[in-house]
């Protein structure tokens, strides 16, 4: 199938509201994904909404956005490709992760997440799905459709997965920053208990779960790890510990200034090319995202393009299943006797 100028060489994930392809650049000559949502005149400020919080982030932790356009009734948002897996099966194909891991891999979350509230903008849907982790151990941030500018504003709408969802979202009050906070806490719990620090078969029993009870830390958790999980999984959005203050715990301070000083060299290697980019004619700088119009032909592009080669996947074998299943999905409650996804 060829759309555009892409060739569609098959999909790779599907979400509620939409679903993801990996194409063929037959400009670029390189390998993209290309997330496709159906255009709905009740989602038109979403999309667009979506549409213009990626193409305003710059990030060695988020995917790059190409470019966007409309065709056939559905609206195309073009990204970066990154081969690998996601968090979750990551996690449940090694039962589990060391401590040692799992704090490089949070590290690099948690400077992507750093970095997206110094933009104003909330996640509301992080989750070990929206983790992707290549060969080499490097993590990406994806799914930005519920994400929302907030500007100092609190949220009252609940979406996102349950699971990972805060006690105050749970009751409905008004939530901000924090929240993604606690889905923070729950990846780190996650990744090295390989399951979730609250369960119930029930929706409405794990929203009681999460809202009253604690979570059950590991004999074999470190006294650090379970210092900062304790502060990170306050019910309390108030009392609980803000993204400055987990920078300087001591379970991450030395890993996350040597993640920080990585991600430094890679914005500077950038830098460097995005300068040649703009010289290029790859990009069309007059675009305006405000000016969106979902009609056949429209379409969007950022003020630079900087592609970067696919990675080889890692395949992962099976491992031996554990109690509480770290497994999930949007608006479903895990089911005890599936691990994994289908």
């Amino acid at each position: 199938m060829t759309l555009k100028n892409y060739q569609i060489l098959g999909k790779i994930g599907e979400g509620t509201f939409s679903h993801v392809v990996k194409a063929y650049s037959k400009e670029h000559g390189l390998i993209v994904a290309i997330k496709v949502l159906q255009n709905n005149s009740s989602e038109y400020s979403e999309i667009k909404k979506e549409i213009s919080i990626m193409s305003h982030l710059s990030h060695p932790i988020i995917p790059k956005y190409y470019e966007s356009f409309v065709e056939n009734d559905s609206t195309f948002i073009v990204m970066e490709y990154i081969e690998g897996t996601n968090l979750l099966e990551f996690v449940n194909n090694h039962n589990g992760i060391p401590e040692s891991l799992a704090k490089k891999i949070f590290c690099q979350i948690l400077s992507g997440i750093e970095y997206i509230h110094s933009k104003n903008i909330m996640h509301r849907d992080l989750k070990a799905e929206n983790i992707l982790i290549n060969t080499i151990m490097n993590v990406k941030i994806i799914d930005f459709g519920m994400s929302k500018n907030s500007y100092n504003s609190l949220f009252n709408s609940f979406c996102g997965s349950v699971p990972y969802c805060a006690p105050e979202r749970i009751v409905a009050q008004p939530y901000s920053f924090s929240a993604d906070i606690w889905s923070l806490g729950i990846i780190l719990f996650s990744m090295v208990a390989c399951q979730l620090p609250f369960y119930h078969e029930d929706q409405q029993m794990l929203g009681i779960c999460i809202v009253q009870e604690d979570p059950e830390y590991d004999d074999d958790m470190s006294p650090e790890l379970v210092s900062l999980l304790s502060r990170i999984l306050e019910k309390d959005p108030n009392k609980r510990i803000c993204l400055r203050e987990i920078i300087e715990h001591p379970f991450i301070k030395n890993e996350y200034r040597l993640v920080q000083k990585k991600i430094e060299i890679l914005l500077s290697v950038k830098n460097q090319k995005t300068t040649i980019a703009r010289r290029s004619t790859i990009t069309n700088s007059n675009c305006v995202l405000d000016q969106l119009k979902l009609k056949k032909g429209s379409i969007m592009k950022p003020m630079n393009v900087i592609m970067t080669p696919k990675r080889s996947f890692l395949k992962l074998k099976p491992s031996k299943k554990r109690r509480d299943p770290f497994s999930h999905s949007m608006g479903e409650i895990p089911r005890p006797t599936n691990f994994r996804h289908d």
